[in-house]
């Protein structure tokens, strides 16, 4: 992947007091407590933001769901009880949403390590992009994904409510109830809730974390 700007950011130890991340190369020194927050792009679209970053781990372990959930799936027969049925689609869908959080918590430290890694086993390398230009990315990254989530729950809403004739097709074509469309909607709803909780309170302590190692 090419630098995010022409300019070569300089290999500086990051300085917690400082006003501006612009010079403070990604993955290089000590882990700055401002990037402890929440990504939405990790988050949503885990597959695409881990190729434009290089984070493999992250599409391993995403697959690794992925994975999982199918092959769960596909070892409860077919005419298995609707009580089994729903015990594993519960399972499945709970490991999916697990995954997909904790990528979104930890994408920001899994990328600093891998290009930690890189700076270590390339003594004449540079940081791809700095911190400031990381974090400014990852505003553009938030829109798209929360955006799509938006897209994706309104889609949701209109299926379960009915309120387009020319999808009704749609939900026999997918084998799919109203009653199924519903606890899907109140699942991403709550699911949704719950990363926006876990989003704000990684900002909060991000700011406290920050503003105590600038004491």
């Amino acid at each position: 992947m090419q630098p995010e700007s022409d300019r070569d950011p300089r290999l500086v130890v990051p300085d917690f007091t400082q006003s501006s991340w612009n010079d403070v190369g990604f993955g290089v020194g000590e882990y700055p407590s401002t990037l402890s927050r929440f990504n939405w792009g990790a988050y949503l679209l885990t597959p695409i933001w881990s190729a434009v970053y290089g984070a493999w781990p992250l599409i391993s372990l995403w697959m690794l769901g992925l994975m999982s959930s199918l092959m769960l799936s596909l070892v409860v027969p077919a005419d298995a009880s609707r009580a089994t049925l729903a015990t594993v689609s519960v399972v499945t869908t709970i490991i999916s949403a697990a995954i997909k959080i904790w990528i979104g918590m930890n994408a920001a430290p899994v990328l600093w390590r891998r290009e930690q890694m890189r700076l270590a086993a390339l003594p004449d390398s540079r940081p791809r992009f700095t911190v400031g230009q990381f974090l400014a990315k990852q505003r553009t990254w938030s829109i798209v994904a929360i955006g799509y989530l938006l897209m994706s729950m309104f889609g949701l809403l209109s299926l379960a409510m009915g309120t387009d004739p020319q999808l009704t097709p749609l939900l026999k074509q997918m084998n799919l109830t109203t009653q199924m469309v519903w606890v899907t909607f109140s699942w991403t709803a709550a699911e949704t809730l719950l990363v926006v909780w876990l989003a704000n309170a990684l900002k909060r302590e991000a700011s406290t974390g920050g503003a105590s190692k600038g004491e």
